[in-house]
């Protein structure tokens, strides 16, 4: 890679590693089958249901998420790349926010 691949890449694949550690934490603190969601909403994980149409309802359904999450990020300098990077992100962010 390029110095500027690497750079228009580089949030995603941190956003990528913090997620992916996060949801390990949160499965080995509390187990695969603790429930999450967005309290006082009626939304599960609005971002990944609409991407993946996988619909999260414990941590031990984050895990492929965040499979997903990693191969929309190619890290190749093309417009389409960038942008599945942008929904990786997204959804990284989701999950982070998801766990807390």
């Amino acid at each position: 890679m390029s110095a500027l691949t690497d750079l228009i890449f580089a949030g995603s694949n941190a956003v990528a590693a913090l997620t992916e550690g996060a949801v390990n934490d949160a499965i080995e603190k509390y187990g695969p089958d603790h429930k999450v969601a967005f309290p006082d909403t009626a939304y599960f994980f609005p971002t990944i249901y609409a991407a993946t149409g996988v619909k999260v309802a414990k941590l031990g359904d984050l895990p492929a998420c965040v499979g997903v999450l990693k191969s929309l990020i190619s890290n190749k300098p093309k417009l389409g790349d960038a942008l599945n990077a942008g929904l990786a992100t997204a959804v990284g962010a989701e999950i982070i926010e998801g766990l807390k």
